[in-house]
């Protein structure tokens, strides 16, 4: 089993590798060209929402609805960056959200074969991403990535 550090230098070539295929024109998007030093490649401002993964067929609606799911205003400081879980979350969780699919959560289970989601009744309603939370004593306001509200709570990070 490789070491965490592995598997993280791994990923970071793959997004190098990604960023050189996929926009030959990194100028328009990143902050920088391919380095060595170990930094996943970060998109400029005005190019942040591309670090979502957006469905390339899917209509502007859902486009919007997906990328309004976190707005600029509350995203995370490295949002733009390619290691973003905040990004990651938006992309895996807002997409379920948007597309209606948010039953596929009901799915998961922890290693006992026990449900991740209990008794948590999901949809879109009441389904939030990054949730202010204010009961986790931490120095600063902090949110988590999901929440479900409801009878049965979940909170997703």
């Amino acid at each position: 089993m490789a070491s965490y550090s592995e598997y993280r230098k791994t990923m970071v070539r793959k997004f190098w590798t990604y960023q050189h295929e996929t926009f030959p024109v990194w100028e328009d998007y990143f902050e920088r060209s391919f380095h060595s030093d170990g930094r996943p490649p970060v998109f400029l401002k005005k190019a942040a929402d591309c670090n979502v993964l957006i469905d390339p067929d899917g209509a502007a609606p859902e486009r919007d609805l997906l990328l309004d799911e976190i707005p600029p205003k509350e995203r995370h400081r490295w949002f733009r960056s390619m290691s973003s879980s905040q990004a990651v979350a938006k992309s895996i969780l807002g997409n379920l959200k948007v597309h209606d699919r948010l039953q596929y959560l009901a799915e998961l289970t922890d290693d006992a074969g026990l449900s991740l989601m209990g008794g948590a009744t999901l949809s879109r309603d009441n389904f939030h991403m990054e949730y202010d939370v204010d009961y986790l004593n931490e120095p600063r306001p902090t949110s988590v990535d999901a929440f479900v509200a409801g009878e049965y709570r979940v909170a997703i990070e």
